[in-house]
């Protein structure tokens, strides 16, 4: 069974923006923050990225925010802040 595997061109260019938002900035603010704060709170920020794009996803598409996403993203930040 082959399934077909295709991107928009929509779906490619929102996807090479988030890149380059999550993946480009967002490291490079944290490399900079780390001078300045302590690593743990660094990986508590970086474990809060699903929250924001949750956000996001609420704010520009209007889609509905699931409990079971929102208890994930809670547990995720609880091991972060366990280790």
């Amino acid at each position: 069974m082959k399934i077909k595997l295709s991107i928009t061109r929509k779906q490619l260019v929102n996807s090479t923006i988030a890149d380059f938002y999550f993946y480009h900035l967002e490291n490079g603010v944290i490399v900079w923050a780390l001078k300045y704060v302590d690593s743990g709170f660094a990986a508590l920020e970086t474990a809060a990225q699903p929250l924001i794009v949750l956000l996001l996803m609420r704010i520009f598409e209007g889609k509905k925010i699931k409990a079971m996403s929102v208890i994930g993203i809670v547990f995720g930040m609880v091991g972060m802040f366990l280790l």
